[in-house]
């Protein structure tokens, strides 16, 4: 009996020596970042920078806490973005502008030297226009419903507009309006065919990365504990069945 009770406990250590190997060179890094709870989750493949080592973090995705602990992407080529969401399974982020007006700064925006691309990942993006018009937005309303009015660079004597209607379909609009800008808005993931609201939230998305060791290691974590469970549960049964 002795011989069996050994065999048993040899067995479970075996299975335990890989789980405790891999666990000591894990990294110390926090699954979970916020700048306050009030702010987004932040985890891989982003990291806080100040409050997380580099190493949890994939090189290019780094986040930070603006004075205000508000959450920021700085963009090299485009400047500071203000984070609402960020969806690392879904591969995508949120972000708006700190002075809202989003529709200006997508005008400018370069996304040169980031791992980011428009849009959610398999989503398309449509073209729309932006028009400086001499007319209200009733009166422009008036002449076509397919127009969205971009009222941080609108007053009282300019409306500025976005349409995704082809040239040929803004003639009516041509008396008062002119053409100078063109930005990509991506689609809605939900609404088939539907723009995101670009007055509101822009979304960059980024290819699928492999997980870090820390988080494998989470994983395998979990599964040392079933299977440690199993274990033990098959020993207590053998010791009563040779009592």
């Amino acid at each position: 009996m002795g011989i069996i009770k050994f065999s048993f406990f040899f067995f479970i250590f075996l299975r335990l020596v890989p789980y405790l190997i891999e666990g000591a060179g894990a990294e110390k890094c926090p699954i979970y970042q916020w700048c306050t709870k009030d702010e987004p989750t932040v985890r891989f493949p982003f990291t806080l920078k100040g409050r997380g080592s580099e190493v949890c973090g994939s090189p290019g995705y780094e986040l930070a806490c603006d004075e205000t602990n508000k959450t920021v992407l700085v963009l090299p080529f485009s400047g500071k973005f203000f984070v609402r969401n960020v969806y690392s399974f879904l591969q995508k982020i949120e972000i708006y502008d700190p002075d809202n007006c989003l529709p200006e700064r997508i005008r400018k925006l370069n996304l040169s030297g980031t791992p980011y691309q428009l849009g959610e990942v398999g989503v398309s993006y449509q073209t729309y226009s932006l028009l400086n018009c001499t007319s209200s937005i009733e009166s422009l309303l008036e002449i076509t419903k397919k127009v969205t009015h971009i009222r941080c660079l609108s007053s009282s004597t300019h409306t500025v507009i976005a349409t995704d209607l082809p040239t040929a379909n803004i003639a009516p609009l041509n008396t008062s309006c002119v053409r100078f800008a063109d930005v990509p808005i991506p689609n809605s993931a939900i609404k088939r065919g539907v723009p995101v609201d670009f007055n509101e939230n822009y979304v960059l998305s980024w290819s699928w990365l492999e997980l870090p060791p820390y988080l494998t290691y989470q994983k395998k974590s979990k599964n040392f504990l079933t299977s440690f469970h199993m274990s033990f549960t098959i020993i207590i049964h053998l010791q009563i069945n040779l009592v």
